[in-house]
């Protein structure tokens, strides 16, 4: 399984982790920082990871959904219908994954390395990365980084694509149980490639709804505000 650095220290604060400048360029673009509540874990960056079957099951799924995915993206329901009609299996001899899968590998090996500034560990990454995207955020952020732009200055101007709540849906697992910790650091995470509030919030819904359903609880309410 996973090995991580554990970091103990409680609710820390965005400028503690990321530092002030990165931390006042963000603050309207970032939900609420979550609170402690009845369980202190809550306001904690200490994992709460999901059960083996639960983290193989979720990468597994990714993986298999983007492969099954591959053949019809971006073609309109129309044509899928016309020249294929229902998908119901691969379309092809040799399904491979793509770029989803490998960002959200690499995500989730980001935040287990470095808890409190993940997206740094996660810049890095990226500059050493060959993991090619069909859309431009990516190619856009990794150019600014290896170009010298701070991480948190990266991101494409109004990019609000699926990929950054599609990487950014694994690290639920790390925070199984926990929803509002998950949905925060998804958020943080997305805004390293996509600077529009819409894809931000969306890695931050995704990411809380794999971790409710990682732990099998319910997600009745989630005192989120996305600005």
């Amino acid at each position: 399984m996973w090995t991580f650095r554990k970091d103990t220290q409680m609710n820390p604060t965005l400028k503690d982790r990321i530092g002030d400048e990165a931390a006042q360029h963000l603050q309207t673009a970032l939900p609420n920082t979550p609170l402690p509540g009845s369980d202190a874990t809550v306001g904690s960056l200490t994992f709460s990871l999901a059960t083996e079957d639960s983290v193989e099951g979720c990468l597994t799924g990714i993986a298999v959904a983007e492969a099954l995915g591959a053949p019809v993206e971006g073609r309109s329901q129309e044509w899928i219908r016309q020249r294929i009609g229902r998908v119901e299996g691969f379309l092809t001899k040799n399904p491979t994954i793509g770029s989803d899968t490998e960002l959200a590998l690499l995500t989730v090996d980001a935040v287990l390395d470095n808890p409190s500034n993940h997206p740094q560990s996660l810049a890095n990454r990226l500059l050493t990365s060959t993991v090619r995207s069909r859309g431009q955020t990516l190619d856009y952020t990794r150019d600014q980084l290896k170009q010298g732009a701070v991480w948190w200055k990266a991101a494409a101007p109004n990019s609000a694509g699926t990929a950054g709540p599609a990487r950014c849906a694994a690290i639920g697992l790390l925070w199984s149980g926990n929803p509002e910790r998950a949905a925060y650091e998804a958020a943080l995470s997305c805004s390293l490639t996509h600077s529009h509030p819409v894809a931000i919030a969306g890695a931050a819904a995704t990411a809380a709804a794999v971790s409710t359903a990682a732990s099998g609880t319910t997600l009745d309410f989630l005192p989120l505000v996305i600005r």
